[in-house]
């Protein structure tokens, strides 16, 4: 018994197509759309953008970074103070030891103080990439730095975690056999056209930022 085929036109690019007769689902040959079929007279087009699955990998990634840089920075400071307390103690329990209301020993306790009041504020300037001037421009974050060892991914993930909304990844299709270069690293980073190497200088947030990385040429060997 032959196979029957039913024609429909694809709803993206208009196009006719032929699927097999009781097929629920079926890809546009020419504009690669995905169909999904409901009845033999009816079809419901549905587009998987990548570019929302991308925002949410990319979400996911900051706030993956978030949580990490969080939990880190609350250990060191706990450290700090904990230290700070410890020296505060041990100076006033010593000093007072020594008879002697001049004793050095007594530094300890100022050196203890000034780590548990200023535990707290440790890495406060570092999180605090996200501040705005009064005319509205953003800081390029710190997490760009050494971003040739990083994936385009992560770098992207921070500028946009910093409010940066108009962050573009373009890869180079430069790579032969990926000994030198790791696929997917970062080549180059620039804003409105110019180069950046570190973070610190500001920018309006729809400022236009490409991110070049390193890649294969499209359809060889190594991108199967």
């Amino acid at each position: 018994m032959g196979m029957q085929l039913n024609s429909l036109k694809c709803p993206e690019c208009a196009a006719t197509i032929s699927i097999e007769e009781g097929r629920t689902q079926c890809f546009c040959s020419y504009c690669g759309a995905k169909i999904a079929i409901t009845n033999e007279n009816e079809f419901v087009y549905r587009n998987v953008d990548e570019a929302d699955v991308k925002r949410a990998e990319t979400d996911r990634i900051v706030k993956l970074r978030q949580i990490k840089f969080f939990e880190k920075m609350t250990k060191t400071r706990f450290i700090i103070c904990a230290i700070g307390l410890l020296l505060t103690i041990i100076g006033i329990i010593c000093g007072y030891a020594s008879g002697d209301s001049d004793s050095p020993l007594y530094m300890l306790v100022l050196i203890g103080m000034l780590l548990l009041f200023g535990g707290p504020l440790y890495g406060k300037d570092d999180n605090n990439d996200n501040d705005s001037n009064l005319d509205g421009k953003i800081k390029v974050p710190s997490g760009i730095s050494n971003y040739e060892n990083k994936n385009y991914a992560v770098i992207q993930a921070i500028f946009i975690s910093a409010g940066f909304k108009n962050v573009q990844c373009i890869p180079l299709n430069d790579l032969a056999m990926g000994l030198l270069k790791k696929k997917g690293t970062v080549e180059s980073i620039t804003i409105n056209g110019e180069t950046i190497s570190s973070s610190g200088r500001r920018f309006l947030p729809d400022a236009s930022i490409i991110i070049s990385y390193h890649s294969f040429p499209q359809k060889t060997f190594f991108d199967l």
